[in-house]
């Protein structure tokens, strides 16, 4: 296993069978309850993991990455479904300075 400094956990997410997480330099990671094994479906994005949370009925998974996007997950087949994009080019960085 890697060891990350100074990339700290900005989300937390459990559930029945995973862990999720999220980290301050946009790295998305699932770790497995029952098997014990992670899973990063997404190394480095360009903002941070602001939050992790479920539908109601628990079959989504909501990803809040910074305030540019989000991105939709089926939390059984923890496949990305969607991406909603929030900002239209968020290299820009406009949108911070507002």
């Amino acid at each position: 296993r890697e060891i990350r400094f100074a990339d700290p956990v900005t989300a937390l997410k459990l559930s029945v069978s995973h862990l999720f997480y999220g980290t301050a330099m946009g790295r998305l990671v699932f770790y497995s309850i029952k098997d014990k094994t992670e899973s990063v479906p997404l190394e480095y994005l360009q903002e941070l993991i602001r939050g992790i949370s479920h539908s109601k009925d628990g079959e989504k998974l909501y990803i809040s990455v910074g305030d540019i996007e989000g991105i939709i997950y089926d939390s059984r087949s923890l496949s990305p479904e969607c991406t909603i994009q929030l900002i239209e080019q968020p290299e820009s960085e406009e949108h911070k300075l507002a």
